[in-house]
């Protein structure tokens, strides 16, 4: 089936990918769940959802209305505590990378937990020529998993008085050959997603190596950005 209209539950800035990437279709955006009108579930062939935090209760209300593919955002949110209402329900999930500045890449990043979903997704995705890369059904997935820990990282380092941000900005791009350092990066994916993903992660696995530094805390706690 061709897809015309998708439910876009995204800001402004994700807005502006997803018309660089879906030509031709009907584009319903709204800043939240409560925003989307209720007729408008019927006619839509596909969701995609940005949201930091998506509740089992909408995931089960997505399984139950949506008759299409629904992509959750994969950096906080474990789809599989819907499991029953998604594995008994007419649409086809997957979760996914949906980080601000992640949706400019060309391949994205998903995960399908349900065998039966594949091929739907699949199509769904090579409908609109865009490649991916199917990583394991966890949260935070592979990218945001591994970025937010580095950021994490420097932000223990910069607490403990070893270097200032500036400093390990230029060090990881020089070093590395990373496109942004890590205190750069967290300005552009923005901090309280950053502090969200290694929260679930962290609820999620109960790992040390998750806990968030004070320092991210207090940048998330105040609505700041990273002063570089």
């Amino acid at each position: 089936m061709k897809v015309s209209n998708i439910i876009l539950i995204c800001s402004d800035a994700q807005l502006k990918a997803f018309q660089v990437r879906f030509t031709d279709v009907n584009l319903h955006a709204f800043p939240s769940f409560e925003a989307v009108p209720q007729d408008l579930w019927k006619k839509a062939q596909a969701l995609i959802d940005c949201s930091l935090h998506i509740s089992k209760e909408n995931m089960a209300f997505y399984a139950g209305e949506m008759d299409g593919v629904v992509l959750l955002n994969g950096v906080a949110n474990n789809v599989l505590q819907a499991y029953n209402a998604i594995k008994d329900g007419k649409a086809y999930f997957a979760t996914m990378n949906l980080w601000p500045s992640f949706l400019e890449l060309a391949k994205a990043e998903i995960s399908i937990p349900l065998e039966k979903h594949q091929h739907s997704i699949q199509q769904f995705f090579e409908s609109f020529n865009w490649p991916f890369e199917k990583v394991a059904c966890r949260v935070g997935l592979v990218t945001p998993r591994v970025i937010a820990m580095i950021i994490n990282e420097a932000c223990y380092t910069v607490q403990e008085g070893t270097a200032g941000m500036k400093d390990i900005d230029l060090a990881m791009k020089l070093g590395t050959n990373y496109p942004f350092g890590p205190f750069e990066w967290a300005n552009r994916i923005g901090i309280e997603n950053v502090y969200g993903t290694l929260e679930a992660m962290y609820a999620d696995t109960q790992e040390e190596r998750y806990k968030i530094c004070p320092l991210l805390k207090t940048y998330f706690l105040r609505n700041e950005v990273f002063p570089i």
